[in-house]
């Protein structure tokens, strides 16, 4: 056991109990640091690669790493809560008896507009992910979807999907309980047909947040049918979410449906080998980049950063002046794939994520910790711009959560990439219900004083004979 990385393991597991106590997606932050940064680093010697079981890191390595990780954490935790939201304002509501009359009715009337526009950009998905002919589909055709004019069909109807995602956590606070299931289906099959993670994230991450969220701010007392019933759905929907964005990874560039029908066995088995690499994959390959940069590998200088910034400029305005590439290239990712595996697993599978801490260290070094503050200040300043407003609280939660675990898995482009353009959506959808006079619009803008806790403490019944407070 590493002492520091049992530190860092302690402070994760304080701040993501702090922070589902005061409702905000921080928790998701700092789940995911649990998991890929905490347990890691507080046990290192478990940490293995299927392809590279013998491969053993040095303890000053850990340590290193460790240390790092802490300090990054600690920043961010810092700026965070500097700029963050205040404690007596809403977050993310949990639970439908947490919303006032007029919420649950507005979600009531937006819900049909939403889930139909879920669907109409399931069927833009898979349009342009088959190139248009989706009654000729098979896998191996996916790749359509990356080139040519095509991409911006499929940028297009992705951005759509992730934000129109929020038809889940809608339906499953009206408790249209088979509308649920159904549309956790539909996203998991156009996953696979589409033959890309991303679209399995938002609809699955958004509820299985909210019923976390229900685990820890269950009152004393409560059934225990009720606790393993919450528990049970979240992990299960976790693991669907893992093996379901697996899957669709590895069997586009590998089978398509014949191949996989005529050998199930087959396939089965690789696959089962793939979840055995990507289980310890972006924990290995974090420890892997502070042994390897700067000594094999020179550092990146900040270049996956300048990726995100020039994501808002088109990549036809970035080739005029030779920059067309910059915005395709996986920078940290890529070569690190290209040291451990050589140019034919790059061509292959592409890039590999050392986690938002490795790509950290891999561009900037040890001054890479103190990108702990940009972020704290990033997703603090996200995190107050929703706070007080629970439906545009849902209505984020698929993009902002799919971004968040993104970005700490290491995936800085696609992150950044989705996530931009989820809130231009958003924000053009606001905007069209601003000029058009919506009454919807100021119940989604407006902010509603005090918390789910001052609410909970009052008699039954008192949320809905309150009325509403706009």
């Amino acid at each position: 056991m590493n002492p520091i990385g049992s530190l860092n393991l302690a402070i994760c597991g304080v701040m993501l109990l702090r922070s589902a106590g005061r409702r905000d997606l921080m928790t998701v932050y700092w789940g995911m640091a649990l998991v890929l940064g905490g347990l890691p680093l507080a046990f290192p010697s478990l940490v293995k690669l299927a392809n590279r079981p013998s491969y053993e890191f040095a303890d000053s390595t850990a340590t290193e790493c460790a240390l790092f990780v802490l300090t990054f954490n600690i920043l961010f935790g810092v700026a965070a809560h500097i700029v963050g939201g205040r404690r007596d304002s809403k977050g993310l509501p949990a639970r439908p008896q947490e919303l006032e009359r007029e919420q649950l009715a507005t979600l009531r009337a937006v819900f049909p507009w939403v889930a139909g526009a879920f669907v109409l950009s399931a069927f833009m998905l898979l349009w342009a992910a088959t190139g248009g002919n989706i009654s000729a589909f098979k896998w191996s055709d996916t790749a359509v979807m990356y080139e040519g004019e095509s991409q911006y069909g499929y940028v297009a109807a992705c951005t759509c999907f992730m934000v129109f995602s929020c038809a889940v956590p809608f339906a499953l606070f009206l408790k249209r309980w088979m509308t649920v299931l159904i549309l956790l289906i539909g996203a998991y099959g156009v996953t696979q047909l589409a033959g890309s993670r991303v679209f399995l994230l938002p609809a699955f991450l958004s509820v299985a947040t909210i019923l976390i969220l229900r685990l820890l701010t269950f009152r004393h007392g409560t059934m225990p049918r009720r606790f393993l019933g919450n528990l049970s759905v979240a992990v299960v929907l976790l693991v669907t979410a893992y093996t379901g964005m697996e899957f669709a990874a590895w069997s586009r560039s590998r089978y398509d449906v014949g191949s996989l029908a005529r050998n199930p066995g087959e396939a089965w088995a690789e696959f089962s080998d793939s979840l055995e690499v990507q289980a310890d994959a972006s924990a290995w390959e974090m420890l892997y980049s502070f042994e390897a940069f700067p000594v094999s590998i020179p550092y990146c200088h900040g270049l996956t950063y300048a990726q995100m910034a020039l994501i808002p400029i088109p990549q036809t305005a970035l080739r005029s002046v030779g920059l067309g590439d910059i915005k395709t290239y996986n920078f940290s990712g890529i070569i690190l794939a290209r040291d451990l595996f050589g140019t034919s697993y790059e061509a292959r599978f592409g890039s590999i994520h050392p986690t938002l801490w490795g790509d950290a260290y891999a561009n900037f070094g040890h001054l890479g910790a103190l990108l702990g503050i940009f972020w704290g200040l990033v997703l603090g300043r996200i995190e107050r711009l929703l706070r007080g407003r629970p439906l545009l609280y849902l209505i984020a939660l698929p993009s902002y959560a799919s971004f968040v675990a993104v970005l700490v898995r290491g995936s800085m482009l696609h992150a950044t990439f989705y996530f931009f353009n989820a809130s231009m959506l958003i924000a053009l959808l606001l905007l069209i219900m601003y000029l058009s006079r919506s009454s919807i619009y100021p119940r989604l803008i407006s902010r509603v004083p005090g918390t789910f806790a001052g609410h909970l403490r009052q008699p039954s019944g008192s949320l809905l004979q309150n009325g509403p407070t706009y």
